[in-house]
């Protein structure tokens, strides 16, 4: 299923224009402080004589670090207003360059019209179907899930430590005295008596649920990633790859053809993975090369220099 199916950066001519409006604008003040380091986005394609990309149910960004990958993705989800969870890459200047990009969807879904309240005046919005995931999503997710079990290990500590208090400590530990009006020591004599009645690390169990294995880092992105990936939509995935063995990225492969085939699914992904690379059918743009141009996987560069290394040591 496709959604959007093209989108178009800025032209050379259009770059200049903006660019002498930003300058001119520095001269009078009008940027505030006279000097900046970056105009990104601008300046970026046009080195690279890259302009329109049509869009199939599978399109890869290919291309060695700094070759725009990141960025085009940042600029396709900013311009659809697409829902994303992490801060990306931006400037004082994206939304004007933003002004010079369009796009064509579907006949069936909106373009860039909007009403007086600043949403699509079509039914079927893009942006509403649109979501990004990006590796600092992934790397969030795994974070949260150390977190986690960092809580549930001191937890356990606490009830351990509570345990041993009860069956090993003092009559203090113990509380013969209850007062049902008042609730007087109620909660720490039921506790007392479950822990008694218990062992120790059945009693922590049962407090802390049931026990579950922990997962890697790899394993907790694959599941992030799969959880994202429930509804149908438009996907932007930037190097979801990262921290996922072969095994997975065979998975996370296999994952996105399925949503693509069964789930009315269009993804777009930045990736390095020889695995999402070879996915059949997928359209791969590659960056390094200039004027850029859609290559087969077999014909990427950097996929040749796997092809020498397994030679290498294999062969």
């Amino acid at each position: 299923m496709i959604y959007l199916k093209q989108f178009e950066l800025p032209s050379k001519e259009s770059e200049e224009k903006a660019l002498h409006t930003i300058f001119e604008g520095l001269k009078k003040g009008r940027y505030g402080e006279q000097f900046f380091e970056s105009y990104y986005p601008f300046g970026i394609f046009p080195e690279i004589d890259f302009r329109v990309l049509d869009f199939d149910d599978i399109t890869i960004l290919h291309g060695n670090n700094g070759s725009g990958k990141s960025t085009i993705l940042n600029v396709i989800a900013a311009k659809l207003h697409a829902t994303r969870n992490s801060v990306y890459n931006t400037s004082r200047y994206m939304n004007l360059y933003l002004q010079f990009c369009h796009y064509q969807t579907d006949m069936r879904w909106t373009g860039e019209e909007f009403d007086y309240s600043g949403k699509r005046s079509g039914r079927y919005d893009i942006a509403e179907i649109t979501r990004v995931i990006t590796s600092d999503d992934i790397f969030k997710a795994m974070l949260h899930g150390r977190v986690k079990n960092d809580q549930i290990r001191f937890k356990a500590e606490m009830l351990g430590n509570k345990v041993c208090a009860v069956k090993h400590g003092g009559p203090e530990f113990r509380p013969k005295h209850i007062n049902l009006e008042t609730g007087e020591n109620v909660s720490r004599f039921k506790d007392a008596v479950e822990i008694n009645r218990l062992s120790g690390t059945k009693y922590i169990r049962e407090k802390l649920g049931k026990e579950e294995r922990g997962f890697s880092n790899g394993e907790t992105g694959f599941m992030y990633i799969s959880e994202m990936f429930s509804e149908e939509g438009l996907y932007i995935l930037d190097e979801p790859e990262n921290s996922l063995s072969a095994d997975l990225q065979m998975k996370l492969a296999e994952l996105i053809q399925y949503m693509v085939r069964y789930n009315n699914c269009q993804v777009i992904i930045s990736t390095h993975s020889p695995f999402l690379l070879s996915m059949e059918d997928a359209k791969i743009y590659d960056l390094d090369m200039t004027p850029v141009n859609v290559c087969k996987f077999n014909e990427l560069d950097s996929m040749k220099k796997y092809v020498n290394l397994f030679q290498k040591h294999f062969l």
